[in-house]
């Protein structure tokens, strides 16, 4: 039986992988700040560590053996376009990466997967510029890059496997955050367009089984000190992404593009799309229209329960 440490366990990717990695058998460790948001996980080989970020120092004592995998997912303030400003707080989510790989370290893990995202690449590419026009987004991103760069160091001179992986935009079942996905889903089942840029930039959409199957790859078969990213080895542009949207969920919705300013579009050229496919042989599998279609059923149930439960229905 493999042994694994999810982090985040309880938000929209990290409950979705530790489900997956339960019914796959590993006997699974996660450490969340609250363990009622995990509840519904009721497994023999689970074990919850209430902990919250700042005490990730702390973790090694609650975990007394050999761990084949650290999956880091928390990060504070990650889907909050406010407290992407917030340097304070994106900075100790770069020391909160770190201090999980220490304690890693301490109870024998063999790999630490950060799990990070592609606007990292938003940071590679100003490298050498002199004239650079950053977004509040770029604290977040800086404060990922730097978890990156201090934690590869850390375990290369620990001698630890530490994979990066990189991910898209995720949507799916469970997620009933405001995403730009789901903007977008909500907008379009009430039957109206969003505000909407121009979109003639590459934008990505991943589904979440695809982002569960592909960290489990990087775990078995990823190279060490490799980032590899998480989403289409073909990208579209963003208009037709959204057009192709609006087909599957509401035709006959007519869309206005560039009513917003299109902001800093990411370049794909500072990262291999086909990198994880030659190294572990996995790439995309879901079919887009019928996931669209279960996430949209998803939400539409969601908004059913909060109705029925005497909320706000936000549909």
């Amino acid at each position: 039986m493999k042994t694994a440490v999810v982090t985040g366990a309880s938000g929209f990717i990290g409950k979705a992988l530790t489900k997956k990695l339960l019914e796959l058998g590993y006997y699974v460790y996660v450490v969340v700040r609250n363990k009622s948001k995990i509840s519904e996980l009721i497994y023999d080989n689970l074990n919850v560590i209430e902990l919250d970020a700042n005490n990730y120092d702390k973790m090694s004592k609650y975990i007394h053996k050999d761990v084949d995998v650290f999956y880091h997912l928390v990060w504070e303030g990650g889907m909050d376009s406010e407290r992407f400003k917030d340097y304070e707080l994106q900075l100790k989510n770069a020391i909160y990466s770190c201090s999980a790989l220490n304690e890693g370290i301490k109870f024998g893990i063999k790999k630490f997967i950060l799990v990070s995202t592609i606007n990292e690449i938003e940071i590679v590419s100003y490298f050498n510029m002199s004239n650079i026009k950053p977004r509040y987004t770029c604290i977040y991103s800086a404060s990922k890059f730097a978890a990156e760069m201090i934690c590869k160091t850390i375990a290369f001179q620990n001698n630890i496997d530490l994979n990066v992986a990189l991910l898209a935009n995720s949507y799916g079942i469970g997620d009933t955050s405001n995403t730009l996905p789901n903007v977008l889903f909500k907008s379009f089942i009430k039957g109206f367009s969003p505000k909407l840029v121009e979109g003639n930039f590459y934008y990505d959409l991943v589904y979440i089984d695809d982002i569960i199957d592909a960290l489990i790859s990087i775990e078995n078969k990823g190279i060490n000190q490799k980032n590899y990213y998480v989403g289409h080895r073909k990208l579209k542009k963003f208009k037709d992404l959204v057009m192709e949207i609006k087909e599957i969920i509401n035709p006959k919705i007519e869309l206005k593009f560039g009513e917003l300013r299109d902001s800093s579009a990411l370049d794909y050229s500072f990262i291999n799309l086909d990198e994880l496919y030659e190294d572990t042989g996995y790439e995309v599998k879901s079919n887009f229209e019928e996931s669209i279609l279960n996430t949209i059923k998803h939400l539409k149930i969601k908004a059913s329960q909060k109705i029925n439960g005497g909320g706000v229905c936000s549909l």
